[in-house]
């Protein structure tokens, strides 16, 4: 029975940005080994930690929605004991799942609105710069 699941899980603030994206590319073929759908994924940014976790005070958070069966979930959580540049993770389970497209299509919306936005400005300062030129 297919169900789905919550994945948070943290990386050490001390860690370079550079790297953070190596050590989530590794997470996200581990998963993809195990045969776990990745529903939708979140980047939530460095934050300071509630309280210091081996001697980190700040981490990079990350939120996987995953759709598999129990049995997957076991052997994920083995594989996420092992690796050394996850300070805390956390697997749930969860009712639903927001889907990547709902996520993606609201992005886009934001998109098309900032232009919008910033298209209005730049037609102001084009009559503003006319009126001056014409003084």
């Amino acid at each position: 029975m297919i169900r789905n699941y919550e994945l948070i899980y943290i990386i050490p603030g001390k860690i370079e940005e550079k790297n953070i994206k190596e050590i989530t590319d590794k997470i996200d073929k581990i998963i993809q080994e195990i045969k776990i759908k990745i529903v939708n994924k979140e980047d939530w940014g460095k934050r300071k930690l509630a309280y210091p976790i081996k001697q980190n005070q700040y981490g990079y958070y990350f939120l996987k929605y995953l759709e598999t069966e129990p049995e997957k979930i076991k052997e994920l959580n083995q594989k996420l004991k092992t690796i050394a540049e996850i300070i805390r993770y956390q697997i749930v389970k969860t009712k639903g799942i927001k889907p990547i497209e709902k996520e993606e299509e609201n992005k886009k919306k934001e998109k098309v609105e900032k232009v919008k936005k910033e298209k209005v400005s730049l037609e102001e300062l084009d009559k503003k710069i006319e009126e001056i030129l014409k003084d």
